[in-house]
C-alpha cells in the first residue's frame, strides 16, 4: 500500500513537472529557480519593451505593464505638445511682429536693401538708431552687407553721430524701442518653448523609467502569484505529502 502511494505521488510529480515546463515553454518564459513546479497564468513582460514603447510614446509602456497611470503619461504629453505647438507659434509671430516693425521703421541713406540682412542685423537694428556702432564700422563706414540705415521718424539720425560729443545727446528712435520691446517678448517666447521642450523630454524620460520598473514588478507579481505544486516529508519513515499552493 506504501509502495503504491510512493509510486502516485511520483506519478503525480512528474505530471506536474512536464505540465509546468510545457507551459513554461509554450509562454516563452523562465521558471523562478525553486523546489516548487510553477505554472504561470500569463506571458511575462518584456522590461526593455516597455522602456521603448514610453521613450516613443509616454504612457504606452504602463499599458503595456497594465498600469492605468499609463493614461496620466499620455494626458501629460497631449498637454504639453499643444503647450508646444502654441507657444513655438506665439514666439514666431512675435518675431515676425519686430522684424517687420524694423522694416517699417528704418529707412536707407543710399543704396540698401533688407533682403540682405541676416537674422543678426534686424536684432541690431533694434539697438542702435544708425549704422554709426562697433558692429557696422568700417573705417567709418557701413559694410556693405548691412548698408547705411536709419530710423525714419528722427531724420537727423543718418548724419549724427552717438559717438562725437559734440552733437550732444541724441534723442531715442521712439520706433526702435518699440522693435526692441518686441524683440524682448519674442526672445521670452522662445525660451519658454524651450522650456515646455525640455519637460516633454523629461516626460518622455520618467515615463520610460517608470515602465520599466511597471514590467519587471508586474513579473514578479505574476511569479508570486503562480500556483507550485511541490513535495514535503511529513514523517521519519519516507512518507511524502503533496501540496498545491497559490502565491498572494
Amino acid at each position: 500500500m506504501r509502495f503504491r502511494a510512493h509510486v502516485a505521488v511520483c506519478c503525480a510529480l512528474a505530471i506536474a513537472t512536464i505540465g509546468a515546463r510545457a507551459q513554461s515553454e509554450s509562454l516563452d518564459a523562465e521558471l523562478p529557480d525553486s523546489d516548487c513546479a510553477y505554472l504561470p497564468t500569463a506571458e511575462r513582460l518584456s522590461p526593455g519593451r516597455a522602456f521603448l514603447y514610453s521613450a516613443a510614446v509616454p504612457g504606452a509602456g504602463q499599458l503595456y505593464s497594465g498600469r492605468s497611470r499609463g493614461y496620466a503619461y499620455l494626458a501629460g504629453e497631449a498637454v504639453l505638445g499643444v503647450a508646444y505647438l502654441l507657444s513655438r507659434s506665439d514666439a514666431k509671430d512675435v518675431e515676425q511682429a519686430y522684424i517687420d516693425a524694423v522694416r517699417a521703421g528704418v529707412s536707407f541713406d543710399g543704396v540698401g536693401d533688407f533682403d540682405e540682412w541676416n537674422q543678426e542685423d534686424f536684432e541690431h537694428a533694434t539697438d542702435y538708431d544708425n549704422w554709426h556702432n562697433t558692429y557696422t564700422d568700417d573705417n567709418g563706414q557701413p559694410i556693405d552687407r548691412v548698408g547705411a540705415f536709419y530710423w525714419k521718424d528722427v531724420e537727423d539720425f543718418r548724419t549724427q553721430d552717438p559717438r562725437d560729443p559734440a552733437q550732444g545727446d541724441i534723442p531715442d528712435s521712439a520706433a526702435r524701442l518699440v522693435s526692441k520691446e518686441l524683440r524682448t517678448d519674442s526672445n521670452a517666447a522662445f525660451k519658454r518653448t524651450r522650456g515646455i521642450l525640455g519637460a516633454m523630454i523629461f516626460n518622455h524620460l520618467v515615463s520610460a523609467i517608470d515602465a520599466r520598473v511597471s514590467a519587471r514588478s508586474r513579473n514578479a507579481d505574476m511569479s508570486d502569484g503562480g500556483l507550485s505544486l511541490r513535495a514535503e516529508p511529513v514523517g521519519s519513515d519516507g512518507s511524502v505529502a503533496v501540496l498545491w499552493g497559490h502565491g498572494f
